[in-house]
């Protein structure tokens, strides 16, 4: 090789200094060495590819060897099309601090096709139970923003009830209403204390109202959930510890954590309910007789109505009929 570069700069020095070479016999033997040897590898080439595969030892391995594997490799995978991506199926065999190091390594690129495969939260029996006396309570118009219980095991010191109090309507709001619908929009007047005048302003301002004493209790027992695992960290790294007591401990948050998901359940739902209020006032059913039957409805995730929105509509129109069916038979025995 040494010899052939050696050649090759004495050629273009000689040409640099404008000479030529007295004879081209060297070169000439140097190029038909080269195309004999280029001559010679191709005919290897094609010798190996279309040979049988009965005259390669298995100690010398050749390209068609691994040509054929490749093929019949990617000839299964044409014929199977329910399998895996191969990049995929080796990715799924790595643990997480390898995944990390490609990603460190090659970024997006490094990273393996994910899998189908959906993880996410199942929810027991227990919150099931919880959320349906709340966030899907069956009889809306009867929701309370917290039960008694709750409400007392849960105090809260008068410092920071200030950061905490569900505010009312100022007054500021009862001049307004005084001087644009009089007297009778006074407060005072009112036997259900601070409220709107007219509907549905009214109606939607009282269930806001009960839907941020709700969240107010979900937040201070969150609060309270929050300050026990502190307690309880402090607890775990003492001298004291005690496997009951630290047993005790859990269990005490635990329940605290039920009734918390209560609370924030009871804040969604009313938040359904207000929904569930305008489209009513926005529509025809607010003019209906009997128009709580409406908001009363359970609450689902299949619309703010659900499905019984339909079955009601259509018993009320079957009673309408009924009832026009009977009058004009009332009609003739009054005659």
């Amino acid at each position: 090789m040494e010899s052939m570069l050696q050649k090759l700069i004495e050629r273009d020095q000689m040409f640099q200094k404008g000479t030529h070479p007295s004879s081209c016999h060297s070169d000439t033997d140097f190029l038909s060495q080269r195309q004999q040897r280029h001559d010679s590898e191709v005919e290897d080439d094609t010798v190996s590819i279309h040979a049988p595969r009965e005259q390669f030892s298995p100690r010398e391995p050749r390209l068609s060897d691994a040509e054929s594997d490749s093929d019949s490799h990617f000839s299964r995978h044409k014929d199977d099309s329910s399998n895996v991506n191969c990049s995929a199926a080796l990715g799924e065999n790595l643990t997480e601090a390898q995944k990390k190091d490609l990603y460190e390594m090659f970024g997006d690129d490094g990273l393996v096709k994910k899998s189908d495969k959906k993880e996410g939260l199942v929810l027991d029996s227990s919150q099931i139970d919880v959320l349906n006396s709340s966030y899907r309570c069956k009889e809306p118009n009867f929701l309370t923003s917290f039960s008694e219980e709750n409400f007392d095991l849960f105090p809260v010191d008068s410092e920071s009830e200030k950061l905490l109090q569900v505010p009312s309507l100022d007054s500021l709001i009862e001049c307004c209403l005084t001087k644009k619908y009089g007297n009778k929009a006074s407060f005072t007047k009112g036997t259900k204390g601070k409220t709107l005048f007219t509907q549905p302003a009214k109606m939607v301002e009282k269930i806001g109202y009960r839907g941020q004493q709700a969240a107010r209790l979900g937040l201070v027992i969150q609060m309270y959930i929050q300050q026990s695992l502190g307690n309880l960290l402090q607890f775990l790294q003492s001298d004291k510890f005690s496997k009951d007591q630290a047993t005790q401990q859990v269990k005490d948050i635990f329940a605290m954590s039920t009734k918390c998901l209560d609370q924030i359940g009871r804040a969604g739902a009313f938040h359904h309910i207000i929904r569930r209020s305008v489209a009513i006032s926005d529509t025809s059913l607010y003019e209906q007789p009997n128009n709580l039957e409406f908001s009363n409805l359970p609450l689902t995730g299949d619309g703010v109505f659900g499905a019984e929105l339909e079955s009601l509509l259509k018993s009320r129109k079957d009673n309408k009929k009924q009832v026009e069916e009977l009058i004009p038979d009332i009609k003739k025995k009054d005659y």
